[in-house]
């Protein structure tokens, strides 16, 4: 999967979480998955209607709650200036990579019916 390459390869992998940069790319990253695979535009949504659009989608609850709060979480650090710390930052980050991972998985299952 294209996303699961950019993660690894973008700034953001090596980033230093201090840097709002650093979550501005996962942020971008994760929202243009989202625009391109589920036709979502999650930048500006709301947490509540995130969840209903998500819930529309078929995504698991659990996995709803975690885009939720990242995408919470992003735009905290981005726009409000809110620090975060390494083990918050690498949260983050794994987040992006579990949702990635697992929209590849059900993805592959789906082609293989």
């Amino acid at each position: 999967m294209a996303y699961l390459a950019a993660l690894a390869s973008s700034p953001a992998a090596g980033g230093d979480p201090a840097e709002k940069e650093s979550v501005g790319d996962l942020s971008r990253l994760f929202s243009g998955y989202f625009l391109e695979r589920l036709q979502l535009n999650v930048s500006g949504m709301s947490g509540d209607k995130l969840i209903t659009q998500l819930q529309d989608k078929s995504l698991i609850p659990a996995t709803i709650e975690r885009i939720k709060d990242f995408f919470e979480r992003t735009e905290q650090v981005k726009f409000a200036g809110e620090g975060i710390d390494e083990s918050e930052f690498h949260r983050l980050y794994d987040t992006v990579e579990l949702v990635l991972e697992h929209q590849k998985s059900q993805y592959i299952e789906k082609e293989g019916e």
